[in-house]
């Protein structure tokens, strides 16, 4: 029995070449069970990975924008020129308010020296109300907490015109008690009451 064992063998040589490397497990001469390799003469093939999705991704989810507001002004001409400019944020359910005057000298207030005004203009103050509904310039805002600072810049192009018949703000306002800061950005808000 032992000498037809080649034999054996090499049939099993020659049918595990031709099925590709795999054939099933085998017991051996001491009765435990072996797992063939492939043959040296047969290379193992790529693990094959899924083809890829065509549906891409959805991206990763960004937190959302804070709210751009809705600006207004408001002025009128008197012994002193007055300018009242509004942000109204109807989601948070705030309202900035921040008022200017002239003619007065840059930072006549002592506060607000970091808002760059126009010429002969001077920020007189603001402040900030937890009600969107007051931001206008007839409202009464018995609960609003003072602006004490700001920094940033307000133009616009008066050409001939006493009141600015539109204008942008760049600026941040720091409100008492709170300490919010409260950031102010639009261009071309037009302005009630120009001339």
């Amino acid at each position: 029995m032992r000498r037809f064992v080649p034999l054996v063998l090499v049939v099993l040589s020659a049918l595990t070449t031709a099925c590709g490397g795999k054939i099933a497990p085998s017991t051996d001469d001491t009765g435990g069970t072996t797992e063939p390799g492939p043959p040296s003469s047969v290379t193992p093939s790529p693990t094959q990975l899924p083809p890829p999705s065509s549906d891409p991704l959805p991206p990763p989810s960004l937190p959302p924008k804070p709210s751009a507001g809705t600006y207004t002004a408001h002025a009128w001409a008197g012994g002193l020129d007055h300018l009242e400019i509004f942000k109204a944020d109807f989601a948070a359910n705030t309202c900035v308010h921040l008022r200017l005057a002239s003619p007065q000298p840059p930072g006549s207030s002592g506060a607000f020296l970091g808002l760059k005004t126009p010429a002969t203009w001077s920020v007189t103050g603001g402040d900030r109300t937890n009600d969107a509904t007051t931001c206008k310039a007839t409202a009464a805002r018995p609960d609003a907490v003072p602006a004490i600072d700001g920094k940033g810049l307000i133009t616009w192009d008066s050409g001939t015109s006493v009141l600015p018949c539109s204008l942008s703000i760049h600026a941040a306002l720091i409100f008492d008690k709170s300490k919010v800061s409260e950031q102010l950005d639009a261009d071309g808000i037009p302005v009630d009451g120009c001339m």
